[in-house]
């Protein structure tokens, strides 16, 4: 999963470079740079984020500073939410979608228990395990999703989580 995200970074930082010269403008509004910006580098720095089950270190990684503006600066100009708190929301929006579809191979695989010995070491953290953690932070369970009103209530509640 970490090479995954270090892939995405590294398209991201691509696009942001590619356009610099855009963010750099003096006659461009903020209100531009800030539709370039959900337009054209969260997209691409968030490509299937529904499936990434990230660690702490990986949601780090996704807050570093990219240029002279930390990210928290930005979020806190434009009143939008994170990439961490998109990724969250939209990891609970997918988690809803395959849940809600019965006889689906998706949540077979979801809910299927795989009987074998597991190798030594720590357990690999799996995205139904951080999809368990974020609905346990927010007071969710997977019954829920049944529910569209309430999973989407506990969506906002997850792209409003702060901190990491």
């Amino acid at each position: 999963m970490h090479g995954e995200i270090n892939i995405r970074l590294d398209a991201a930082n691509r696009c942001l470079y590619a356009l610099r010269t855009l963010f750099k403008s003096k006659l461009l509004s903020r209100k531009t740079k800030e539709h370039l910006y959900i337009s054209y580098i969260r997209p691409v720095l968030t490509y299937a984020c529904a499936t990434w089950a990230t660690t702490k270190g990986d949601d780090e990684k996704l807050q570093h500073k990219w240029e002279i503006r930390t990210n928290a600066q930005l979020y806190q100009l434009y009143k939008r939410e994170d990439v961490v708190q998109f990724t969250r929301g939209t990891r609970i929006e997918w988690a809803g979608h395959v849940w809600r579809a019965d006889g689906n191979v998706l949540k077979g695989a979801l809910t299927y228990m795989i009987r074998e010995k597991r190798p030594r070491g720590r357990p690999r953290k799996r995205w139904k395990d951080s999809v368990k953690e974020l609905l346990e932070e927010i007071g969710g369970d997977w019954e829920q999703a049944y529910n569209r009103e309430r999973w989407k209530e506990l969506v906002l509640a997850a792209k409003s989580l702060n901190g990491l």
